[in-house]
């Protein structure tokens, strides 16, 4: 699960169905939104001050890059053998990733527009 504090969205990956849920914040919880990615999405970050949100996809060996406004994905980025976990430092433009079986947490360099 991730939060877009100034969407007041969240986010919540189905591996199983191979989507985020888009879950409105404010109000009812409910299901706004279904942005399909690739195989078995698993962790979630938010960049609030670009308005992205990077969703590991396992077993894809890629990272998705959605834009939160438009919930439409922007680029999707090849990555390691299984990423799981995603983490972002959005005034540094670094991202973490971790993935499955390797003792190392990559970091990455993003070109934010």
């Amino acid at each position: 699960v991730a939060i877009d504090p100034g969407l007041n969205k969240a986010f919540v990956a189905n591996s199983s169905s191979n989507n985020v849920y888009v879950l409105d914040g404010a109000n009812t919880h409910r299901v706004v939104g279904v942005i399909p990615v690739q195989d078995t999405p698993q962790g979630l970050t938010v960049d609030p001050d670009h308005n992205l949100l990077y969703v590991t996809n396992t077993d894809a060996h890629s990272i998705s890059i959605i834009q939160t406004r438009s919930q439409q994905i922007i680029a999707t980025s090849p990555t390691q053998e299984f990423p799981v976990v995603v983490a972002i430092n959005s005034k540094k433009n670094i991202l973490y990733v971790v993935h499955r079986d390797q003792p190392a947490i990559f970091v990455v360099q993003i070109v934010a527009e």
